[in-house]
């Protein structure tokens, strides 16, 4: 199914637990609400929708060689030096890997992100369009695979 194209083949209220994982960052930013309404339209509620995207500040700082505020995506230790104290990976290869985690693999058509979160923007859009934050799952497994995943709870707006 073409996320992009709404509304979805699926009834008001009829989810329980919504599932995007490595999806929305693959939509022009200016499809984010539609996609998150359409969540909200078909969940139930207190239905679940669970977010998984790049994390956008992880990779800045893994791209920008911040050394000490990313870890190594071979290693997972924190970058303190221009190479990896426990496998070797230099900065340059450390940034390489986090711009290709920007961006997509590219190696196939539609391997390219549209868009980058960060905990807060994402937060916000979700918020904008009736989901509250519930908190994040797999913080330290999502920490260093440079992503984060979110849990969001279909708000009662009454």
């Amino acid at each position: 199914m073409d996320l992009s194209k709404t509304p979805w083949a699926f009834e008001d209220g009829s989810a329980e637990e919504i599932l995007l994982f490595d999806a929305l960052e693959h939509f022009p930013y200016g499809s984010t609400p539609f996609i998150l309404l359409e969540c909200f339209r078909i969940l139930s509620p207190g239905g679940m929708v669970v977010i998984q995207v790049p994390d956008g500040d992880h990779l800045v700082r893994a791209f920008g060689c911040i050394l000490g505020e990313y870890t190594c995506n071979r290693c997972e230790q924190a970058m303190n030096d221009v190479i990896c104290k426990t496998c070797g990976q230099t900065e340059r290869e450390v940034s390489e890997a986090a711009m290709r985690r920007m961006y997509g693999g590219q190696d196939y058509a539609g391997n390219y992100h549209q868009t980058l979160f960060t905990m807060e923007s994402l937060e916000a859009k979700a918020k904008d369009c009736g989901l509250e934050l519930v908190g994040y799952e797999e913080e330290q497994h999502q920490y260093v695979n440079w992503n984060f995943k979110a849990r969001f709870k279909k708000a009662d707006l009454w």
